[in-house]
């Protein structure tokens, strides 16, 4: 009987133990999170110093409250966003990648360096990051990385897009011209010469009349090319 009530005590003793280390734990993680969204210092939240910084910077602040449902309607010049917090609203805050160039380059704001939460950041294709607690130093250089690297995708985009372009209206021309030799027996260099010549005469360029004739699939090429 002693032992059973030993063995009992014991068990209270380990059971309010583990309570307390519980505590400990919840308390510690309560603390980390306080640490990473304030200042050692002043103890003021990253928010509140982040915007400051801006507005040091010359910069016009507005909130998440201030946003609306949509960034593309505000077109802010730079958006700062949390990664620790982040969710798919974002994303759909942005709207279509037409919709995209609107909006200036996305900064995230990273403290916590889980996979998942770096993986959901890299998602929203930031131009920089800044890390959490916020410093003084810091803000002004990933301003700077941030349009850097922004323009650096906006006209890399651009540049792939007139390639494609390019690309598109060399096959029209080459469909077109293959259409002229097999409708009039004409050799690749006649029938690029009939284009071109069609071309002057309309005043547009041989692009756009070797559009018409492809889109004119069921015949009346020399309606369109004029001869």
């Amino acid at each position: 009987m002693i032992r059973l009530q030993q063995a009992n005590s014991n068990l209270v003793v380990a059971s309010i133990e583990a309570q307390k280390l519980t505590e400990q734990v919840e308390a510690a993680k309560v603390e980390l999170d306080h640490l990473a969204h304030h200042d050692a210092l002043t103890d003021l939240p990253n928010r509140i110093l982040l915007q400051d910084r801006l507005s040091r910077l010359g910069l016009v602040v507005q909130s998440e409250a201030d946003w609306g449902p949509s960034l593309v309607a505000w077109q802010p010049d730079v958006v700062f966003f949390d990664v620790d917090s982040g969710n798919g609203d974002l994303a759909h805050r942005i709207g279509s990648a037409e919709s995209r160039p609107l909006i200036g380059p996305l900064i995230g704001i990273v403290g916590a360096e889980s996979p998942s939460r770096l993986e959901w950041m890299l998602q929203q294709r930031p131009s920089a990051y800044l890390l959490r607690p916020i410093r003084s130093s810091g803000v002004y250089t990933a301003l700077v990385m941030g349009y850097h690297n922004a323009s650096d995708r906006r006209e890399l985009v651009a540049q792939v897009t007139r390639l494609e372009r390019r690309a598109q209206a060399r096959r029209t021309v080459f469909a077109a011209t293959t259409r002229l030799m097999t409708a009039h027996g004409l050799t690749e260099p006649d029938a690029y010469r009939l284009l071109r010549e069609a071309a002057m005469r309309q005043r547009t360029t041989i692009e756009e009349v070797s559009a018409r004739i492809e889109a004119n699939a069921t015949g009346g090429i020399a309606a369109v090319i004029g001869s």
